[in-house]
């Protein structure tokens, strides 16, 4: 089985952020469903949905995207679907 999870970064933009997000994700075998990303002045902001397994241990790509983007001084969000719906919900 897949799921969906959502990805959130926000800091100051670099060249190469998005370069080490997408081997990061690589590794793990996440595809990229779909990325939005802006910057605002000197600011990034990046957010993806991504497909990965049910098996996905999230803590553990949480800790390998932060060690991947420590250069960077960004701040890196995950959140699995069912989450991210429950919390919006009105």
């Amino acid at each position: 089985m897949k799921q969906q999870i959502f990805l959130t970064v926000i800091g100051k933009n670099e060249a190469g952020i998005i370069a080490a997000i997408s081997t990061c994700l690589l590794n793990y075998r996440i595809s990229i469903q779909d990325i939005t990303q802006k910057i605002l002045d000197d600011k990034f902001v990046l957010f993806m949905v991504l497909e990965c397994r049910d098996s996905l241990d999230i803590p553990n790509l949480q800790v390998h995207l932060d060690e991947a983007l420590r250069r960077f001084k960004v701040k890196v969000m995950l959140a699995q679907e069912d989450l991210f719906n429950s919390m919006h919900r009105i």
